[in-house]
């Protein structure tokens, strides 16, 4: 109840600033945009980590928006066989996808996350769907590619967007991802209740910083570029990024398989047994077999 009446607070106070300084309001809307929440790990995340090696890994931003240190933190477990990589989403961190890891080091394969730029437990204040895709170019160039690539909510788009632009995988699994630019900007301004002219002027910062138009970070466009097997996952109640999203994807992505859940929402697909399930046997390339109902394949 609390949080709503602040939320409801902010945004009153936005929707002024926009009337009375609208130019104020973009160059706010532009900072929180880019400025992911943090949240206090759980135990179960942090229990996770303790078996994994954890390094420090130096790391030069060609998209840092200041006020962080030059590295990441990166985790691995198993040391042999060829290797995956788990990407977290916005406000995410690399522990969120820690349910995955046990059963592919048993299937033996080499499994590696990170914390992004200002998530989890590297430092910083701002970052940018770029930045994510740097990094992952930065870990594909260390370990000569991956066996696959699993990225949930923005890491499944970052991921694809640094496979277009050069990174190696065999195989792409994302997870509940955002697809278009336009809907990331849409649910942007419905957060916090703004207009379409202080989203255009986020949109025009983004083109002005990057140097690209930004429909150019749209899932759908970019998937085009990707020559690798996709498998789109997504919950049909998903209240954050809804399923529509994915099969659009699904609709430019020639080489993909759109499997849809149901009751698993945005985050707890995560820990899902039968996603667990499907998504090992698709790594491993062997047939999906089990009884449960929640998983549909199109």
């Amino acid at each position: 109840m609390i949080q709503k009446i602040l939320l409801a607070m902010f945004q009153t106070a936005f929707k002024i600033t926009e009337m009375l300084f609208p130019a104020l309001a973009g160059k706010w809307a532009v900072q929180l945009f880019f400025t992911p929440r943090t949240f206090t790990r759980p135990s179960w995340e942090a229990n996770f980590l303790k078996a994994a090696r954890k390094m420090k890994v130096p790391f030069k931003s060609d998209f840092k928006m200041g006020g962080h240190e030059d590295y990441y933190m990166r985790y691995e477990w198993g040391d042999k066989g060829p290797a995956i990589l788990l990407v977290h989403g916005w406000e995410g961190r690399g522990s969120q996808m820690g349910h995955f890891v046990e059963p592919l080091v048993e299937a033996g394969y080499r499994v590696i996350s990170f914390d992004a730029i200002a998530h989890g437990d590297t430092p910083g204040k701002r970052t940018n769907m770029p930045e994510f895709a740097q990094i992952i170019k930065d870990i594909d160039k260390d370990v000569g590619g991956f066996h696959a690539i699993i990225g949930h909510s923005l890491g499944g788009t970052a991921a694809g967007y640094a496979v277009a632009e050069g990174a190696h995988t065999d195989k792409l699994i994302t997870i509940c991802s955002p697809t278009t630019i336009e809907f990331i900007f849409e649910a942007f301004a419905q957060q916090i209740h703004a207009s379409k002219k202080t989203i255009g002027r986020l949109s025009q910062f983004l083109e002005n910083f990057t140097g690209k138009n930004s429909r150019e970070f749209s899932f759908t466009n970019f998937v085009t570029q990707l020559d690798v097997p996709g498998f789109i996952i997504h919950d049909q109640k998903d209240k954050e990024i809804p399923y529509s999203q994915a099969l659009a994807l699904h609709q430019n992505w020639r080489e993909s398989q759109f499997i849809l859940t149901e009751g698993l929402g945005h985050r707890r697909i995560l820990k899902s047994e039968d996603i667990n399930l499907k998504i090992i046997n698709l790594v491993k390339n062997e047939p999906y077999k089990t009884k449960l109902k929640s998983v549909a394949s199109y």
